[in-house]
């Protein structure tokens, strides 16, 4: 009975650490995307989680980055198409400041836990940002979330 209560015991302080989950998982059945746009220098980015048919796109963060420009500067980063509390669409924006010169560094990031959803079923979400001028050597971001067949509210 001794043994049994110690097994029961250390089974139980145990339960935390074999819990752990250093990642989010992914639903039941969902459809994992990440798209990167490599250097882009002064061009603007676009990257989309592709919707489809009967499955809502779920968005769980990105990462843009990139050098400064001949002149400093600030730009709007936006992410379009996700669903708002009432329902409709709503379109997130960043500011991007960036200072001049090709060795400075920025950076914007975020992760959604919960992960954002789009407006509806077959929806894409886009991320954009815009050129940072004359004299910008590097640019780039990432996105990264999935598609779930769930599509209730």
């Amino acid at each position: 009975m001794k043994l049994l209560l110690a097994l029961l015991a250390s089974l139980l302080l145990s339960l935390p650490a074999m819990a752990r989950v250093d990642y989010p998982l992914y639903p039941l059945g969902a459809i994992p995307e990440v798209k990167a746009s490599g250097n882009t220098p002064n061009a603007p980015i676009s990257l989309s989680l592709t919707g489809q048919a009967g499955y809502i796109t779920m968005m769980s963060g990105f990462s843009c980055g990139g050098g400064g420009a001949t002149a400093a500067g600030e730009v709007a980063l936006t992410i379009a198409s996700l669903k708002s509390s009432s329902g409709g669409a709503v379109t997130l924006g960043y500011p991007v400041i960036f200072q001049a010169g090709a060795t400075t560094f920025w950076e914007v990031s975020d992760t959604f836990i919960p992960p954002l959803p789009t407006n509806g079923p077959g929806q894409t979400i886009t991320l954009l940002l815009p050129a940072l001028g004359a004299g910008n050597l590097y640019a780039f971001c990432k996105v990264w979330g999935f598609r779930s067949g769930f599509t209730g509210s």
